[in-house]
């Protein structure tokens, strides 16, 4: 259940003479069962005691300022957190100070959410103070004391209780639900990167479709074109774990303008953001058994592209992916680094520089619809013809 490099943590720090427990994810995964990827501790020692302790090991200060260090064990990666209090939150979303705390309750009751706010101790067991347990137990997402209160200071935790019910499946309790609708305003003090990164989180859920549309009052928000998005239930349980995969399927609907204003409202990267918009560009491509059409498309996209339209838009996905294979291991030319001329070539036969390039592709195109054969004696008297 407990990692044995967690403990040995825990052990040292209470060695020492302070407390230390797992608090938050970790402990609620060991409650629900599900495999561990980070473990986070809390503890009396302020980071610079636990940069003591363990002199011997490597410390890096991720984020020393909110009382936190990462420790490096036989090559593991531990957040150490010193307990903390409540602070002023002036911009909804970090506090305007960080005040440490020598209790455990104090820690935890200024978590979110019930379920997060559950401590661990290999000797003393479960510390729940707020029902996290039984809620993690009924599948239920609610805040820590008052919810209100809780997304004033942080207006993020709307956006985690949402990502947080599309991964678990969790319903989030009436009281909270209210309160994200009540709070929705203070999104606006989000930035577009923390807004981006949880709604895509959220859209990888494996209840993405249920919460999307459950909470689509709030997500307006951050999502001012919502509304006009197209959540295909089906479809988005066949795809793939692809959040820019999944986003794309929803945009489909959205005009070229729409489109682009909803870019500008996250923060994707280039690639992302043009992987988008070539998806929306293609969305009434037909695929068939035509190895030609398969070619044409080829020509066109990247192989990721080409993977992307077949995932949203083939009929018979297994076939056309027969299919592709087949043009790949047959070495069929499909693109102009295939052709057996190229624009020296061209040049050489005094075509216009500013004309090669519309040859060659004219020259694939015929390639393709194999109404000439791919040699360069083939090519060049093409050329010769139509010149």
């Amino acid at each position: 259940m407990v990692s044995e490099n967690s403990r040995l943590i825990i052990t040292t720090l209470n060695g020492a003479g302070y407390e230390a427990y797992l608090v938050g994810g970790c402990v609620r995964d060991i409650v629900i069962g599900v495999p561990i990827s980070d473990w986070d501790i809390t503890t009396s020692a302020t980071p610079e005691q636990v940069k003591e302790v363990f002199c011997e090991n490597k410390v890096i200060e991720t984020g020393i300022k909110h009382g936190t260090v990462t420790l490096v064990v036989k090559g593991e990666a531990f957040e150490i957190t010193t307990f903390r209090t409540d602070s002023v939150y002036l911009d909804h979303r970090h506090p305007n100070e960080v005040k440490y705390s020598q209790s455990l309750d104090e820690d935890l009751k200024r978590r979110d959410f019930t379920m997060n706010a559950l401590a661990y101790h290999p000797e003393e067991g479960m510390i729940d103070l707020f029902g996290g347990v039984k809620d993690i137990e009924q599948k239920v997402i609610r805040c820590v004391g008052n919810p209100n209160q809780r997304f004033e200071e942080d207006s993020l935790r709307i956006l985690r209780a949402i990502r947080f019910s599309s991964k678990l499946g969790f319903r989030i309790e009436e009281n909270t639900k209210q309160a994200m609708s009540d709070n929705k305003h203070l999104l606006s003090f989000l930035s577009k990167e923390r807004i981006t990164k949880e709604l895509l989180e959220t859209i990888n859920g494996e209840h993405a479709f249920d919460v999307l549309v459950d909470n689509r009052k709030v997500l307006k928000e951050v999502i001012s074109c919502i509304d006009e998005l197209v959540i295909d239930k089906k479809l988005l349980n066949s795809l793939k774990k692809d959040s820019i995969l999944r986003l794309s399927s929803f945009v489909l609907p959205l005009s070229k303008e729409m489109l682009l204003e909803l870019l500008r409202s996250l923060r994707l990267s280039r690639k992302e953001e043009e992987r988008i918009k070539t998806i929306h560009s293609y969305q009434h491509v037909m695929f068939t058994n035509d190895v030609k059409q398969i070619k044409h498309l080829m020509s066109k996209v990247s192989p990721e592209i080409f993977d992307d339209l077949v995932e949203l838009f083939a009929s018979d996905k297994e076939n056309t992916r027969k299919l592709y294979a087949m043009i790949i291991e047959t070495k069929q030319c499909y693109k102009l680094s295939m052709l057996e001329i190229s624009g020296t070539d061209l040049h050489a036969m005094n075509i216009a520089p500013n004309a090669i390039g519309n040859t060659l592709y004219l020259l694939l195109n015929k390639v393709i619809d194999e109404e000439i054969g791919n040699s360069k004696h083939e090519l060049l008297e093409y050329v010769r013809f139509i010149n």
